[in-house]
């Protein structure tokens, strides 16, 4: 994406915790809008994994990295290699429906995905081509970068 910022740390916060991701997974969120109110669920991989994690408390995590069952966006994304067809094939079959929807559907079906809470990479403010304004999500969702 061209609209992403980074945390001052990045590398540090990066290199502290991905080493502790799962062989299985297949995508990999530095960012992203944690979508509690529509039924997401988050589970820690690293740091305190009894930790309960809501939208009230995510903020307080030290970077840590989770199991997600939905989180949106696409500015920073890894995808594994061995995702690449399923997700294309995904894409083919449902053109119409945006590719962070696309993500979500599958993580809510069997495909594992992880995300760094918070995030380590937001959008910064600039003008939306989806929205056709100017958007800072930043203070939208209480970013604090």
């Amino acid at each position: 994406e061209d609209d992403i910022m980074f945390t001052g740390d990045f590398m540090k916060r990066f290199e502290a915790k991905s080493n502790h991701l799962p062989d299985d997974w297949d995508m990999l969120y530095l960012g992203g809008n944690f979508m509690f109110s529509y039924g997401g669920e988050y589970h820690p991989i690293t740091g305190d994994i009894k930790f309960n994690i809501t939208e009230e408390t995510y903020r307080n995590l030290n970077y840590e990295l989770v199991k997600t069952t939905w989180t949106q966006c696409a500015h920073a994304l890894v995808l594994n290699k061995k995702f690449f067809e399923v997700i294309l094939e995904r894409i083919k079959e449902n053109p119409t429906i945006p590719v962070d929807e696309q993500h979500v559907y599958l993580q809510r079906n069997g495909y594992n995905a992880y995300a760094f809470m918070p995030s380590l990479a937001i959008q910064r403010p600039t003008y939306s081509d989806i929205e056709g304004r100017f958007v800072n999500y930043n203070i939208e969702i209480g970013n604090n970068f």
